[in-house]
């Protein structure tokens, strides 16, 4: 909570610490040698494009998910009754004999 910086009534103690005369004294071609003189990555800007998300927002990933589960499980709930009569006897507990057992 700082309303007085926000305000701008906080006057600035320190300021001449800050300034920099050196620039000021420079003529056109001295300042032109020391941006000649400064790496590449120090003039010039390079910005970046945010990566857009495929949903706008976590509500329409979250109902994408919730609307793919649901389609998966009419896909498989489809496959089921279009096999062959003798083909959907499954084990129920093949899921479970595969589980590692814990000792």
């Amino acid at each position: 909570y700082a309303p007085i910086k926000r305000e701008g009534l906080r006057v600035d103690k320190d300021a001449a610490k800050f300034e920099t005369p050196f620039l000021q004294n420079m003529t056109y071609q001295e300042v032109v040698e020391l941006e000649a003189s400064l790496p590449r990555s120090m003039t010039t800007v390079k910005i970046e494009r945010p990566r857009m998300s495929k949903y706008a927002s976590a509500a329409e990933a979250r109902k994408a998910r919730e609307m793919q589960g649901h389609l998966d499980r009419m896909t498989s709930t489809i496959k089921k009754k279009h096999l062959p009569p003798g083909a959907d006897e499954e084990d129920d507990l093949a899921e479970y004999r595969k589980a590692p057992v814990v000792v």
